[in-house]
């Protein structure tokens, strides 16, 4: 079986590098450093200088918690709640003044 990957893009000029780990996963895009997590395919964590976003996902595979750094500060942390059809509830974030505007979009 042949599996291709995608190894460089080029738009407007500007070319972006991608590569993978030993099973296939993408671990760099750009300037971008993805790790993905040992137990599942999942996104673990995307780095791009000192912005890092963390993910953390539940057993079934959902997002569980978002949480955004610039360096070793939180900017930004927020907890999913989803009902039985995988459908988000409600996004918490740290702190009541915090003020985060959702928009449902349904296709």
């Amino acid at each position: 079986m042949t599996i291709f990957r995608l190894v460089e893009r080029s738009v407007d000029g500007a070319s972006i590098a991608f590569e993978y780990d030993d099973d296939g996963n993408p671990i760099k895009v750009g300037e971008a450093q993805l790790k993905i997590n040992t137990d599942n395919p999942l996104l673990k964590s995307l780095n791009l200088g000192v912005l890092k976003t963390e993910y953390s996902w539940d057993n079934m595979g959902h997002i569980d918690k978002l949480v955004y750094k610039n360096g070793k500060d939180v900017v930004l942390s927020l907890d999913y709640t989803l009902n039985n059809d995988s459908q988000i509830l409600s996004i918490v974030p740290p702190r009541p003044s915090t003020l985060l505007t959702i928009k449902k979009t349904i296709y």
